[in-house]
Protein backbone atom coordinates (compact mmCIF):
# COMPACT_ATOMS: atom_id res chain seq x y z
CA UNK A 1 0.00 0.00 0.00
CA UNK A 2 1.08 3.16 -0.84
CA UNK A 3 2.30 5.40 2.02
CA UNK A 4 0.10 9.15 2.14
CA UNK A 5 1.71 12.13 1.19
CA UNK A 6 0.40 14.99 2.92
CA UNK A 7 -1.88 17.70 0.55
CA UNK A 8 -0.39 21.49 0.14
CA UNK A 9 -1.09 23.65 2.59
CA UNK A 10 -3.61 25.66 0.52
CA UNK A 11 -5.50 22.91 -0.17
CA UNK A 12 -6.45 21.34 2.96
CA UNK A 13 -9.12 23.07 5.63
CA UNK A 14 -7.54 26.12 7.21
CA UNK A 15 -7.96 24.69 11.08
CA UNK A 16 -6.72 20.99 9.93
CA UNK A 17 -3.92 19.38 12.02
CA UNK A 18 -1.58 17.50 9.55
CA UNK A 19 -2.21 14.14 9.13
CA UNK A 20 -0.11 11.35 9.91
CA UNK A 21 0.17 7.77 8.26
CA UNK A 22 0.37 4.33 10.78
CA UNK A 23 0.08 0.75 9.88
CA UNK A 24 -1.90 1.85 7.23
CA UNK A 25 -4.11 4.52 9.12
CA UNK A 26 -4.40 8.25 7.98
CA UNK A 27 -5.69 10.30 10.41
CA UNK A 28 -7.17 13.97 10.63
CA UNK A 29 -7.53 15.82 13.29
CA UNK A 30 -9.22 19.33 14.17
CA UNK A 31 -12.22 20.08 11.94
CA UNK A 32 -11.08 18.86 8.73
CA UNK A 33 -14.17 19.52 7.40
CA UNK A 34 -14.49 19.56 3.34
CA UNK A 35 -15.32 16.37 2.07
CA UNK A 36 -13.43 17.42 -1.05
CA UNK A 37 -10.04 17.51 1.17
CA UNK A 38 -11.03 14.36 2.93
CA UNK A 39 -11.75 12.66 -0.13
CA UNK A 40 -8.70 13.58 -2.04
CA UNK A 41 -6.87 12.63 0.81
CA UNK A 42 -8.49 9.34 1.13
CA UNK A 43 -7.70 8.58 -2.45
CA UNK A 44 -4.51 9.27 -2.07
CA UNK A 45 -3.87 7.02 0.37
CA UNK A 46 -6.17 4.12 -0.35
CA UNK A 47 -7.30 4.53 -4.24
CA UNK A 48 -9.71 6.04 -6.52
CA UNK A 49 -12.43 3.39 -5.37
CA UNK A 50 -12.71 4.64 -1.56
CA UNK A 51 -15.32 5.91 -0.71
CA UNK A 52 -16.55 8.17 2.83
CA UNK A 53 -18.97 7.26 5.44
CA UNK A 54 -20.37 10.83 7.46
CA UNK A 55 -19.14 12.30 11.07
CA UNK A 56 -19.59 14.50 12.84
CA UNK A 57 -17.75 17.51 12.62
CA UNK A 58 -14.49 18.02 14.66
CA UNK A 59 -14.27 14.02 15.04
CA UNK A 60 -11.18 12.64 15.57
CA UNK A 61 -11.25 10.46 12.21
CA UNK A 62 -9.78 7.42 11.16
CA UNK A 63 -9.79 7.87 7.15
CA UNK A 64 -8.42 4.26 5.89
CA UNK A 65 -8.88 1.01 7.24
CA UNK A 66 -12.14 1.27 9.09
CA UNK A 67 -12.46 -1.14 11.70
CA UNK A 68 -9.13 -2.37 11.68
CA UNK A 69 -9.32 -4.00 8.07
CA UNK A 70 -8.99 -2.52 4.90
CA UNK A 71 -12.42 -1.93 3.14
CA UNK A 72 -12.71 0.84 0.95
CA UNK A 73 -14.87 2.93 3.67
CA UNK A 74 -13.60 5.71 5.34
CA UNK A 75 -14.96 7.92 7.79
CA UNK A 76 -14.90 12.16 6.61
CA UNK A 77 -15.34 15.05 9.44
CA UNK A 78 -18.37 17.23 7.47
CA UNK A 79 -20.42 14.50 6.14
CA UNK A 80 -22.56 14.36 8.91
CA UNK A 81 -25.74 15.59 9.31
CA UNK A 82 -27.43 13.84 6.32
CA UNK A 83 -29.64 11.53 9.08
CA UNK A 84 -32.40 12.66 10.20
CA UNK A 85 -32.41 13.57 13.85
CA UNK A 86 -31.95 10.26 16.12
CA UNK A 87 -30.21 8.47 13.31
CA UNK A 88 -29.08 5.00 14.40
CA UNK A 89 -25.54 5.96 13.12
CA UNK A 90 -23.13 5.29 16.02
CA UNK A 91 -19.90 7.33 17.12
CA UNK A 92 -18.04 6.86 14.55
CA UNK A 93 -21.10 7.41 11.93
CA UNK A 94 -21.63 3.36 11.18
CA UNK A 95 -24.42 1.70 11.80
CA UNK A 96 -23.83 -0.78 15.41
CA UNK A 97 -26.28 -3.45 16.45
CA UNK A 98 -25.91 -5.43 19.39
CA UNK A 99 -27.80 -8.39 19.96
CA UNK A 100 -28.86 -10.08 22.89
CA UNK A 101 -27.87 -14.15 23.09
CA UNK A 102 -30.23 -16.42 24.90
CA UNK A 103 -29.65 -19.80 26.50
CA UNK A 104 -32.12 -22.06 24.80
CA UNK A 105 -32.72 -24.56 27.09
CA UNK A 106 -36.23 -24.96 29.08
CA UNK A 107 -36.28 -22.43 32.46
CA UNK A 108 -33.21 -20.78 31.26
CA UNK A 109 -35.29 -18.48 28.03
CA UNK A 110 -34.51 -15.35 29.71
CA UNK A 111 -30.38 -16.19 30.27
CA UNK A 112 -28.62 -13.71 28.70
CA UNK A 113 -25.59 -15.91 27.42
CA UNK A 114 -23.55 -13.51 25.04
CA UNK A 115 -23.90 -10.78 22.63
CA UNK A 116 -23.42 -10.58 19.03
CA UNK A 117 -22.52 -7.41 17.12
CA UNK A 118 -22.31 -6.21 13.62
CA UNK A 119 -21.19 -2.85 11.96
CA UNK A 120 -21.98 -1.57 8.09
CA UNK A 121 -21.72 1.40 6.24
CA UNK A 122 -24.96 1.09 4.38
CA UNK A 123 -27.92 0.38 7.45
CA UNK A 124 -29.51 -1.71 10.54
CA UNK A 125 -30.18 -4.65 8.70
CA UNK A 126 -27.01 -4.93 7.00
CA UNK A 127 -25.24 -4.55 10.52
CA UNK A 128 -27.61 -7.42 11.72
CA UNK A 129 -26.67 -9.28 8.96
CA UNK A 130 -22.92 -9.02 9.76
CA UNK A 131 -24.00 -9.92 13.54
CA UNK A 132 -25.60 -13.53 12.32
CA UNK A 133 -22.10 -14.45 10.83
CA UNK A 134 -21.28 -14.14 14.86
CA UNK A 135 -24.33 -16.37 16.42
CA UNK A 136 -22.88 -19.76 16.04
CA UNK A 137 -19.76 -18.76 18.04
CA UNK A 138 -22.15 -17.93 21.12
CA UNK A 139 -22.91 -21.14 23.31
CA UNK A 140 -24.08 -21.90 26.34
CA UNK A 141 -22.33 -24.33 29.37
CA UNK A 142 -24.27 -27.07 27.30
CA UNK A 143 -22.46 -26.37 24.14
CA UNK A 144 -25.82 -25.14 22.49
CA UNK A 145 -25.93 -22.74 20.29
CA UNK A 146 -27.53 -19.68 22.06
CA UNK A 147 -30.83 -18.03 20.46
CA UNK A 148 -30.46 -14.86 18.78
CA UNK A 149 -33.00 -11.44 20.35
CA UNK A 150 -34.11 -8.61 18.47
CA UNK A 151 -30.84 -6.53 17.77
CA UNK A 152 -30.70 -2.94 18.99
CA UNK A 153 -28.73 0.07 17.12
CA UNK A 154 -26.05 1.29 19.20
CA UNK A 155 -24.85 5.26 19.42
CA UNK A 156 -21.66 4.32 20.99
CA UNK A 157 -19.33 2.07 18.45
CA UNK A 158 -18.44 -1.63 19.48
CA UNK A 159 -16.14 -3.78 17.32
CA UNK A 160 -18.02 -6.66 15.32
CA UNK A 161 -17.87 -9.59 17.07
CA UNK A 162 -19.45 -12.58 19.44
CA UNK A 163 -19.28 -11.50 23.39
CA UNK A 164 -19.70 -13.12 26.57
CA UNK A 165 -22.28 -11.86 28.57
CA UNK A 166 -20.11 -10.22 31.27
CA UNK A 167 -18.08 -8.25 28.09
CA UNK A 168 -20.78 -5.97 27.31
CA UNK A 169 -23.68 -6.08 29.98
CA UNK A 170 -26.75 -4.88 29.16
Amino acid sequence: MAQAQPLAAETRAPNCIEMKTEWGFVQAYNNCDTTKTLNLKAKMAFGPDTKCLPVKPGTRANIGPALGRFDGVVVCPGDYGTEPEGSNRDSLGMFTVKCPMMNPAPGKRNEVVGYIVGTSDKSVKDAETVADMFASLVVTNQQETAVKQECTPQKQYIAMGAYNANELGT
